[in-house]
């Protein structure tokens, strides 16, 4: 296996990117939303993810993870427990 990480990949939306796959597996994911735009994302934990933000933490799962973003907002999404 290969490890891999990427930063500030600029994604649709105004959103900038990043994430960790390591051990074979997606490790946590990093976006900025630099105007605020609605985040959709594929949920690479099947058992959920966790969503930090300057706000807190909130458990949220299913396949996609949606999430209101605020302009300037950085978001943290990892495995769930």
């Amino acid at each position: 296996e290969i490890d891999a990480r990427f930063v500030s990949l600029r994604a649709a939306g105004a959103f900038l990117v990043g994430a960790e796959w390591k051990n074979g597996k997606v490790q946590s994911v990093e976006i900025h939303s630099d105007v605020g735009s609605p985040l959709r994302l594929i949920n690479p934990w099947p058992k959920g993810a966790k969503v930090i933000t300057k706000q807190g933490e909130t458990l949220i799962s299913g396949d996609i993870v949606e999430w209101k973003t605020s302009a300037g907002e950085t978001l943290q999404i990892g495995m769930g427990k």
